[in-house]
């Protein structure tokens, strides 16, 4: 009876798990976005160290 009781709460568990899943292309869009953020970032900064622009 144990048995029984313990593998359906452990299937209980596994379907509640799953149910936030994220695709690989949402996975890859995420990377990219941040990447292009922090790519911006280092430009800005070169951009105002290179012309001496000083920000207050």
């Amino acid at each position: 009876m144990s048995d029984n009781r313990r593998i359906r709460r452990k299937n209980e568990r596994s379907k509640k798990a799953s149910k936030n899943d994220i695709t690989k292309k949402d996975k890859t869009v995420g990377i990219l976005a941040i990447a292009l953020l922090f790519l911006m970032a280092v430009v800005l900064v070169l951009y105002f160290a290179l012309n001496g622009v000083k920000i207050r």
